[in-house]
C-alpha cells in the first residue's frame, strides 16, 4: 500500500481526526496529478470539511487551493473558481502569504480556460502569483507560474515573452528536478521552435535537457563566436540569444516569419 493511503488508513483506524485532514489533502493532491480526478476531488473535500468541522485553520487555505486545481483538472469551472475565491479569501483573513501566492496562480489558471476577455485577469493574476513567489522564495511555484505565462503569452501571440518564461520555468524544473513539470514543458518548447539553446557554463543542465527531450526540440551547447562591430539582422539576434543566456542559461530559437 502507498505511504500516503496506508497514512490515511492509520489515521482512521486510530482516530486521528486533527491529522486526518493533511493526509487527505496531500493524498488527493497526489490522486489529482496521477489523474485519478475523481477519486482525488473526493479526497480533497473531505480534507476541507474535516478541517472546517474541527476548526483547524492551518493550511485550510492550502487544502482548499489544491481542492480548486482537482475541480479544475475535472471541467468543473464555475465551482473551481467559486473554491479558488474562498482560498484567496481564508489565505487574506489569515495572512498566509504563501497561501495567496497559490490562491493567485489557481484564479490566473481558470482565467486562462476562458476566452480572450478573461486573458488579461488572467495575466494579473500570474503576475501577482510570481511578485509573491519571487518575494517569497516560493520556487517551485514561481516555476509554474512562469510556465502558465508562457502558455498564456504564446496564446495572445506574444512570442518573446512566451520564450522567456517558458525558458525561465524549465531552467528552474531542471534545477529542481521536477521531471513531471519538465515533461510538461516539452510541447510548450516545440510550439516555440525547435532549437533550445543551453549556456556552455551549464552543461549538466544541457545533459539533462538532452535526456529528457531525446531530440525534440533539439538542445544544444553554445559554442558559437561572438559577433562583430557591424552587426545586421543575423548578428542581432545573436545578442538577443546571448543575453538570454546570460540572463537565464537557456534560450529558445524562434523561427523567424
Amino acid at each position: 500500500m502507498p505511504p500516503l493511503a496506508r497514512s490515511l488508513e492509520l489515521c482512521e483506524q486510530a482516530h486521528l481526526t486533527v491529522w486526518q485532514p493533511i493526509v487527505s489533502a496531500l493524498l488527493g493532491a497526489t490522486l489529482v496529478a496521477l489523474d485519478r480526478k475523481d477519486d482525488g476531488v473526493a479526497l480533497l473535500r473531505e480534507a476541507v470539511r474535516r478541517a472546517e468541522a474541527l476548526g483547524v485553520m492551518a493550511y485550510l487555505a492550502r487544502w482548499t487551493v489544491h481542492l480548486g486545481e482537482g475541480l479544475l483538472a475535472g471541467g468543473d469551472v464555475a465551482a473551481a473558481r467559486a473554491t479558488a475565491d474562498r482560498a484567496m479569501e481564508l489565505s487574506l483573513a489569515h495572512g498566509e502569504r504563501a497561501h495567496e501566492a497559490m490562491a493567485w496562480r489557481l484564479i490566473g489558471d481558470i482565467a486562462a480556460r476562458g476566452d480572450v476577455r478573461d486573458l488579461s485577469t488572467a495575466r494579473e493574476a500570474y503576475e501577482q502569483a510570481l511578485a509573491l513567489g519571487d518575494e517569497l522564495g516560493l520556487r517551485p511555484l514561481v516555476a509554474r507560474t512562469h510556465f502558465n505565462l508562457g502558455q498564456l503569452q504564446r496564446r495572445l501571440g506574444l512570442l518573446e515573452d512566451a520564450e522567456a518564461h517558458a525558458a525561465r520555468a524549465v531552467v528552474l524544473f531542471a534545477d529542481m528536478g521536477l521531471r513531471y513539470w519538465l515533461e510538461q514543458s516539452e510541447p510548450e518548447l516545440k510550439a516555440l521552435g525547435h532549437l533550445v539553446i543551453v549556456a556552455r557554463s551549464n552543461v549538466d543542465l544541457f545533459e539533462y535537457l538532452r535526456r529528457q527531450f531525446a531530440g525534440d526540440p533539439e538542445i544544444i551547447l553554445d559554442r558559437r563566436q561572438s559577433p562583430g562591430p557591424h552587426a545586421g539582422r543575423a548578428e542581432r539576434r545573436h545578442h538577443a540569444v546571448d543575453g538570454a543566456l546570460r540572463t537565464r542559461g537557456l534560450a529558445v530559437v524562434i523561427p523567424q516569419e
